[in-house]
């Protein structure tokens, strides 16, 4: 990364930058290995089509922010998603949870969809459409 845009992230005034996303695993262990202060890590996962670009475009994808951005991701996001919950609690005045009160919204786990796709089938088009 080039020193320059690594210093100007750095020197930010917000509390919280990204400093490098979706990096191959072995070079996140290395980089963890340095015990850095300051530089956590946190885990992001990477999509993989088991029929490769055949069905990539059908099955579609999603942002950074998991919101469905294409094909059967974007058509059925909200049923995919779910919600988040929410919870009453009691703080102490440095913001530590004292104690539970209440779960006032129970959290919405998302839906699962099922496709039924025909490998051989989606080859001969997405093969046809890609000789256009």
């Amino acid at each position: 990364m080039d020193a320059r845009k690594l210093t100007r992230k750095l020197a930010s005034e917000r509390d919280f930058v990204f400093v490098k996303r979706q990096l191959p695993p072995e070079l996140a262990e290395r980089i963890a290995g340095m015990k850095l202060p300051g530089l956590h890590l946190q885990n992001e996962y990477r999509r993989y089509y088991p029929s490769g670009e055949t069905t990539a475009h059908m099955l579609g994808f999603t942002g950074i922010d998991d919101t469905g951005q294409e094909g059967i991701e974007l058509a059925f996001n909200t049923d995919l998603t779910g919600q988040a919950g929410s919870r009453r609690v009691i703080k102490d005045r440095r913001g530590n949870i004292i104690e539970d009160v209440e779960s006032v919204k129970p959290p919405r786990e998302g839906k699962d969809v099922a496709l039924a796709l025909d490998d051989k089938i989606q080859y001969l088009a997405y093969s046809a459409l890609k000789k256009r």
